[in-house]
């Protein structure tokens, strides 16, 4: 069963990526602990500044609903198809390929 503190950060995550999805994001994969939220973005090449931007602004959004209690980071990384995506514990997003 997943507590209460887990699912708070799913669903601020979820929210903070609602308008800042591009079409070149294949998926996007969440950690946490007590202090620290990790996103990281994979990418279809190179992310543009554009992308970097938009995924800062997730940061930001996700920053805004817990600090400072947390320490959030988001990483934008080149995945470019058809590269298969790592196995990771909890995915937030990922588009169908």
């Amino acid at each position: 069963m997943l507590d209460e503190t887990h699912v708070r950060i799913l669903l601020v995550a979820y929210n903070a990526l609602v308008g800042e999805i591009p079409p070149n994001l294949r998926a996007v994969s969440i950690r946490h602990d007590d202090r620290t939220v990790a996103l990281t973005a994979y990418f279809d090449g190179e992310p543009s500044e554009d992308d970097v931007e938009g995924m800062s602004v997730v940061e930001t959004r996700i920053m805004a609903g817990f600090a400072p209690d947390l320490d959030v980071t988001v990483t934008s990384v080149n995945h470019p198809a058809p590269l298969p995506v790592p196995a990771v514990d909890q995915w937030l997003y990922g588009r169908k390929e």
